[in-house]
């Protein structure tokens, strides 16, 4: 089965989408290239309890591992 943070990148449209990533627990900052390419029903699905959009920037709130799903996330770039 596929990590959450493998979901999570495959709805953001893939890692080369993700311009950064930053854990701040309980959420997840995603500085994204291409806001069109974000899959939202596959982020629900991706075991997310809310996302809030800035700009390019959304903060989706994953649960306490955020900082773990957001250094998995890191070292796939």
């Amino acid at each position: 089965m596929d990590s959450k943070a493998r979901r999570i990148v495959a709805a953001l449209g893939g890692i080369a989408n993700v311009a950064g990533v930053e854990g701040r627990t309980p959420r997840l900052r995603a500085d994204i290239t291409d806001l069109g390419k974000v899959d939202l029903a596959a982020l629900r699905a991706a075991d997310t309890h809310g996302l809030f959009k800035s700009g390019s920037t959304l903060e989706i709130h994953v649960g306490d591992d955020a900082g773990r799903v957001a250094a998995e996330i890191a070292q796939m770039r």
